[in-house]
């Protein structure tokens, strides 16, 4: 018997939850918030694990204070984000890495 399995999940439908509310002040406004492929490898601003090149990935452009800051989020952590709100769990607080 073959167990393996694919679960799809619809990555766009992480932009909808704010990764930094309750963090910052009024100043911060957001960019550009899209979910992108990879041009070259990154790093996970909240796992700290890597984006691979071609892989998809949460491209998050905030300007805070006149500083234009960008951040990163691996498919994973999206998809943790969607489970988060599906389960009211904490798989995204679970993949945070040290900083």
């Amino acid at each position: 018997m073959n167990n393996n399995f694919t679960v799809t999940y619809d990555l766009d439908k992480a932009l909808n939850f704010d990764p930094f509310e309750g963090y910052y002040g009024c100043d911060v406004k957001t960019h550009r918030d899209k979910i992108v492929t990879a041009g070259k490898d990154h790093e996970c601003h909240h796992c700290n694990k890597g984006i691979s090149k071609k892989e998809k990935y949460r491209k998050f452009i905030e300007v805070s204070g006149g500083e234009m800051l960008t951040f990163c989020f691996c498919a994973l952590c999206c998809v943790a984000v969607l489970l988060d709100h599906e389960n009211d769990g904490s798989a995204f607080d679970d993949r945070l890495g040290k900083h």
